[in-house]
């Protein structure tokens, strides 16, 4: 077997057994392979156009049968050589690699073999003397062999043949992978295979080949460096896609190419039965068989006797609304042929279903699990060994392990098992288990045959740990009961003999006890008086000092905020330290509301500083991710694209939620699911550009803002454009439109005219990778690859000529062929274009004498990311959306960039979309960067200076009023989270009303003048 191989081909799977139960179908069994051809002819045309390609989707939904007997057949026949990769974390210095380079030796061998059968069977030339060895050097990293120029790899035609590495199941590197063991040896693997997924050097290869070595120059001689006809796929459970997207740092076109696998539907389960078992089922049965597997996944038939009447009843039903699991259909269609054979009927029969489907499906995977056990060959040692599957063959949080043979046929041993090998065989035979084995070392690993199975090992390991607790206090309370009846018999004993001894006693006693009686009473009067006067005297003394010690701990706390935040206002680097210094005083406050200091210091601040309060609390749609937001024309309402199809709204003058509208009603579904894959508005905010889920399927549709209905209205006009939108221009009388699509690898910019009723491609500018369109519509900025900007004549699509005071040509201050600028955009006369480029700063050039300007944060961690300008033609301010520990948006004026307009807006989250309303006084921010955008929050960036000599004011702090703390997080927008208070801070509309009968000492009165008294700011 080859190196982690997975024993698929093993299971017979032929005419007479054509399901493989829960092992997967492999290439060689792609003949009964049904149900999935749809999805194999789109994961193959992804293959074919992108060099990443992920597929995601559920536990039990045959990703592994799609990739091995539905896409690599495909591959083989379209000329690729098709390589599976199944990484093992278990041991990670063996595998042919020493330490860090564990992972992508095991991926050489794997391509190693990959090779060796293709030649075996003739899909492959072998080397002759004098080629290239297409095998993998150990020395290679992978992008090294990947971008070799000939890589030896020749068909029969002697046509050259390239690799297609397919990862399966790579959940497993954020599960298995993640000890702090195999770190390096993880972060390596992926900065190795980002290299290839993005076509970019290595820093190795970087590294010698600066050096100018000569053993340098000839190792890299034999690299072709824009080789690129090689493909990645990444398959993984949909469990793990955030964690995926989360390397989007380390390969930022990772989110460009998916696709989900969703259960099979009704016709498409059928074709999986009754194809395959054309010979062995009857239709009716065949669709009986779906129709209760597909009710088991609704949790519509309860156990008993429900699946019999389903069967019983006879009702159709819409085959394509029916959902139904590959592993678990296979599954069932496996045991019931399995029962017919053992019957010896040529079909499998409605009474065999009826039979052996009494339950539901999953009481169907619970009880085989259960049976499988009970068929060992020694009965009494059942409960071991299905303790030594349920603790070592699944991980804690519930996922599939691994465990050697030979140590787990000792620990069977241990466990008082006389033939494990026997019980472990007993186990693959029944499909429970199976055997990877490594072709180099010989080592044999054991794990479950499927994911599936998961969920029922869990379930019975914690009914197990269950029962196994109840004994262990049952038997406690056991033993606790036998030592209390002994107690209670000693106590017994020695009770009759105390009571003897005591009626010895009585007569003495009790002529003296009427006499002492009277004394006693007495004393224990006194005693009580006594002990409630002492009681009282501690209270009393107690309490205060209880609360001198907590009044004291909260202003030594409140004291160290102060000075933390005095040695912050020192921090020249940080461009966030006011806002974040306002947040820690407020708290200040809090702790001791008579701290003098926080609140001198509070007021300074706030009356000294420029300030861009906070207009709303975060705007949320919960239904859905948002995909694009924006102003409506009118500026009346925010507006939102949202992915389940909706335009979500809120009033632009209180920020209440309105009702949403539907943008594409043919496809609008009632579970809130994904229906669009991307959007964009165009820059007046008139119309909408949305690109319908899945992608690459049907064309991008448009939706045109109506004056007289003041609404968005969806529109028949389409766009002949079938890719995810990442960004666009769009003219002001919207008949020119420029699309850019979200990746960088070869990327195109298209541009079309609206001719009738659809828009029409009138030409391609490749490698383009950002556009936008100046506010008179008449020239089109393209950002090239490498960083260089040509301007175009919209009128001719033709580079424009350079004029005597207008530069149509920006070249890179610095030459680097890896500058990809992924946004552009004009200021609003048009003289000014901002630019944003991966892990480089900002850029603003003046497109009158070509003058550059850096937008650089002062942190060296920050990346900015997006960019906008205030609408107006006679205003240059630019919004910069920056993403680094957290998010923050500035305002800079494009004349002094040295300097901000006013303090930053911050978040504990990278919301780096800035976006200005039609008037410039509001910008809405959106994000995050990192996830899908879920959140929206509108600010004041009226930019209002203060009206008051500030050198004359005289703040002392005293007396600070109640209002002051809630001040400084609401004009933050954001409290430093307390262990007592996560509650998002108010916004100034709040604050006014909660503090409007409060009195203001003359300190305190700048600041309730310029924030809090109405017609304030």
């Amino acid at each position: 077997m080859k190196m982690n191989e997975d024993p698929a081909a093993q299971v017979v799977v032929d005419e007479q057994n054509p399901w493989p139960g829960l092992d997967f179908f492999a290439e060689k069994s792609s003949a009964f392979f049904h149900g999935r051809e749809a999805e194999a002819d789109l994961l193959l045309t992804m293959v074919r156009h992108r060099l990443l390609t992920v597929l995601y989707g559920q536990s039990g939904l045959g990703k592994s049968s799609l990739l091995q007997a539905g896409l690599f057949p495909r591959l083989r026949a379209d000329g690729w050589l098709p390589v599976y990769v199944r990484l093992s974390h278990t041991d990670a210095d063996g595998l042919g690699g020493k330490g860090t380079t564990a992972l992508i030796a095991q991926t050489r061998q794997f391509i190693r073999e990959a090779i060796t059968d293709a030649i075996e069977q003739g899909q492959l030339l072998a080397a002759q003397a004098g080629d290239p060895s297409p095998m993998p050097r150990d020395d290679e990293s992978l992008w090294e062999y990947l971008h070799r120029k000939s890589s030896g790899l020749r068909s029969p035609a002697r046509e050259r043949v390239a690799p297609v590495l397919v990862f399966d199941q790579f959940e497993e590197i954020f599960t298995l992978g993640r000890s702090e063991a195999r770190q390096a040896i993880r972060e390596i693997f992926l900065r190795d295979l980002a290299d290839c997924v993005e076509n970019r050097l290595p820093e190795h290869v970087l590294k010698e080949m600066n050096r100018k070595q000569p053993s340098a120059a000839e190792r890299f001689a034999d690299l072709e460096f824009t080789r690129q006809d090689y493909r990645i796929v990444l398959s993984l459970r949909e469990d793990y896609l955030a964690e995926l997207h989360d390397l989007s740092d380390l390969m930022p076109s990772i989110h460009e190419n998916e696709t989900r696998l969703v259960p099979l539907n009704g016709w498409q389960a059928l074709d999986a039965v009754a194809i395959p078992g054309e010979a062995l089922v009857e239709p009716v049965v065949a669709r009986e068989i779906v129709e209760i597997v597909a009710a088991s996944r609704r949790g519509e038939t309860e156990e008993g006797d429900g699946a019999t009447a389903a069967i019983g009843e006879g009702e159709r039903t819409d085959e394509t609304k029916l959902e139904v699991d590959p592993a678990l259909l296979s599954m069932v269609c496996r045991e019931l042929n399995d029962e017919r054979k053992r019957r010896d009927a040529p079909k499998i029969t409605q009474e065999i279903t009826n039979d052996l489907l009494k339950n539901s499906g999953r009481s169907v995977l619970h009880r085989f699990y259960l049976d499988c056990f009970h068929s060992l060959p020694e009965r009494n040692t059942a409960p071991d060994v299905q303790k030594f599957v349920e603790d070592e063959l699944l991980t804690p949080t519930g996922y599939r392990n691994m465990a050697e043979l030979v140590r787990a046929q000792n620990r069977l041993s241990k466990a008082g098992v006389s033939d494990p090998s026997a019980a472990i065989q007993c186990l693959i035979d029944q499909r429970l288990l199976r055997i990877s084995e490594r072709r180099q070392d010989k080592t044999k690993w054991l794990e479950l045959t499927h994911d599936v199975l998961c969920d029922v090992v869990k379930e019975s390991r914690r009914e197990r740990e269950v029962r196994e607790v109840k004994e262990r206090e049952e038997r406690e309370e056991r033993e606790r009961a036998g030592r209390r009846l002994e107690e209670a018999e000693r106590q017994r004993a020695e009770a009759e003999l105390q009571t003897r001894a005591a009626q010895q006693r009585e007569a003495e006693a009790n002529t003296r006890l009427k006499q002492m009686r009277r004394e006693r009473r007495l004393g224990i009067a006194a005693l009580v008086l006594t002990i409630c006067f002492a009681g009282a005297l501690c209270v009393a003394g107690f309490l205060p000092y209880g609360k001198l010690k907590t009044g004291e701990d909260a202003q030594r706390r409140s004291r160290s905020l102060v000075e933390h935040a005095k040695e912050r206002l020192n921090r020249s680097d940080d461009e966030r330290r006011n806002v974040v210094v306002l947040r820690q005083l407020a708290r200040a406050l809090r702790f001791d509301p008579g701290n003098a200091d926080a609140a001198k210091l509070a007021s300074q601040l706030l009356v000294e500083k420029n300030w861009c309060p906070p207009l709303s609390r975060p705007l949320r749609y919960l239904d859905s991710p948002l995909l694009s937001v924006g102003f409506s024309p009118d500026n009346r309402e925010v507006v939102a694209v949202a992915a389940d199809g909706n335009l979500v709204r809120w009033s632009r003058d209180d920020f209440k939620q309105l009702e949403s509208l539907p943008l594409v009603p043919d496809k609008m579904s009632p579970e809130n699911k994904k229906v669009l894959d991307s959007a964009a508005f165009s820059r007046d905010g008139k119309r909408i550009l949305i690109a319908l889920f899945p992608p690459n399927r049907e064309k991008l549709r448009v939706c045109n803002w109506s004056e007289r209905d003041a609404s968005y209205r969806p529109s028949i006009t389409t766009v002949d454009f079938k890719e995810p939108i990442r960004s666009l221009a769009w003219s002001h009388d919207g008949n020119f439109l420029c699309l850019v699509p979200q990746r960088f690898d070869q990327s195109n910019c298209r541009v079309f005219t609206f001719e009738g009723r659809d828009y029409r491609e009138r030409t391609t500018i490749k490698n383009a990778t950002a556009a936008d369109l100046t506010p008179d519509d008449n020239w089109l900025a393209i950002a090239e690859v490498g960083g260089r900007i040509q301007l175009w004549d919209t009128h001719t699509l033709q580079p424009a000529p350079e004029g005597p005071e207008f530069k149509t040509t920006l070249q890179p201050s610095e030459q680097s062929p890896d500058t990809r600028y992924f946004f552009l955009v004009f200021s609003g006369d048009g003289r000014e274009l901002a630019g944003t480029a991966m892990r480089e700063p900002g850029r603003i050039w003046s497109l009158r004498d070509g003058t550059l300007k850096w937008l650089k944060p002062k942190l060296q961690r920050d990346q900015v990311m997006r960019m906008a300008f205030v609408p107006s033609a006679a205003a240059h301010i630019v919004a910069a959306g920056i993403t680094g520990t957290n998010g923050m948006v500035g305002l800079w004026d494009t004349a002094r960039m040295e300097q901000l307009r006013a303090e930053p807006m911050c978040f504990t989250e990278a919301m780096v979309y800035p976006n200005f309303s039609p008037d410039g006084k509001t910008v809405t921010l959106s994000g995050s960067f990192w996830n899908a955008m879920d959140t929206i929050r509108a600010w004041d960036v009226s930019l209002s200076r203060p009206s008051i000599d500030v050198s004359k004011l005289r703040l002392t702090g005293k007396k600070p009023p109640p209002w002051l703390a809630d001040l400084a997080d609401a004009i933050a927008g954001l409290k430093v989270a307390s262990e007592d208070d996560e509650t998002p801070p108010p916004i100034l509309s709040e604050l006014r009303k909660k503090y409007a009968d409060s009195e203001v000492s003359g300190e305190y009165a700048p600041v309730w003048n310029r924030f809090l008294a109405e017609g304030g700011r």
